[in-house]
């Protein structure tokens, strides 16, 4: 589960979880499932949130950097299932992010994704009533997929 930045973090290990980082890694990283809620997903400068990406690549990032960080480039049929939550007037993390990768999950032909898209939240939705609203929606979700 991640929120904004951590989001991105959640969904960089739902789709890099077979790098082998370390020649001793012998057991998958990959997750059961993942929850974002409002992500940061891609380093696309017209969807993302630019501080975000200059502090994880650099001012002058590549775009093969921007690439193998845009997760929603790295999605397939393996990434585990995931619940995603955005506000549509999302004005720190276009909801864009959100719907791009929903899409990309799509077409990878994977069945068990999940997307809300609430409005008038704008990017702070993760008041305590919203997080517990979020946590009963994933545990419905986790047993309804």
């Amino acid at each position: 589960m991640g929120f904004s930045a951590g989001g991105h973090l959640a969904a960089t290990l739902s789709t890099k979880f077979d790098l082998q980082i370390y020649e001793t890694d012998q057991i998958s990283a990959r997750p059961n499932f993942s929850a974002l809620i409002y992500p940061v997903i891609s380093l696309d400068e017209d969807i993302t949130h630019m501080g975000f990406r200059n502090n994880l690549l650099g001012e002058n990032a590549s775009d093969e950097q921007v690439n193998a960080f845009s997760n929603e480039l790295n999605v397939s049929s393996n990434t585990p299932p995931v619940f995603l939550v955005h506000a549509n007037d999302d004005h720190a993390v276009p909801v864009q992010n959100s719907i791009r990768y929903f899409r990309l999950l799509k077409m990878s032909e994977w069945p068990f994704t999940s997307q809300q898209v609430y409005y008038h939240k704008r990017h702070l939705i993760n008041r305590v009533n919203s997080v517990l609203v979020y946590y009963a929606l994933i545990i419905l979700y986790l047993i309804l997929a």
